[in-house]
């Protein structure tokens, strides 16, 4: 993830009026359902982005 993805969300955040943190547990939550769809995923993975650098 890179710092982009995290000013975009805060944008859309702020434009939204939601919370910034409440979209980002979204975010990741979609990123790790998406993984799990992938062949071979591991059965327990985990995704956490950095709130400031999006990594």
């Amino acid at each position: 993830m890179s710092r982009e993805i995290v000013e975009a969300v805060r944008g859309l955040a702020a434009e939204k009026n939601i919370s910034t943190e409440k979209l980002m547990e979204a975010l990741e939550d979609a990123l790790l359902s998406a993984y799990k769809k992938t062949p071979e995923a591991a059965r327990y993975a985990k995704v956490e982005m950095d709130r400031d650098s999006g990594d």
